[in-house]
């Protein structure tokens, strides 16, 4: 496997040629499409982030509501109770507010 002559390497570019204003106009709009198409593909990319991120989101929510009963329980741990007994004062209230 030879390398490339050095001359093949080394040609001379081809000439520039100058353009006229319908030329340089139709360059300009190619230009504009390819900015508009390069933001479009940005800003339809970060949507489609944030729209897999929120399906993600609904999906576990989904998962998490549809599996409250058995067989398929997600157990959340037992829920914690404790009782109090309070004094009720000597002549007792006739209402709850005057509690």
């Amino acid at each position: 496997m030879g390398f490339p002559d050095a001359a093949a390497i080394d040609a001379p570019a081809a000439p520039r040629t100058r353009l006229d204003a319908g030329q340089r106009d139709d360059r300009a709009r190619r230009s504009r499409r390819a900015t508009f198409i390069k933001w479009l593909r940005k800003v339809h990319g970060w949507v489609g982030l944030w729209g897999a991120a929120l399906g993600v989101l609904f999906g576990a929510t989904g998962f998490v509501l549809n599996h409250r009963a058995e067989p398929l329980r997600i157990s959340p741990g037992a829920p914690q109770v404790s009782t109090m007994q309070l004094a009720v004062p000597d002549p007792a209230p006739h209402t709850p507010r005057e509690m």
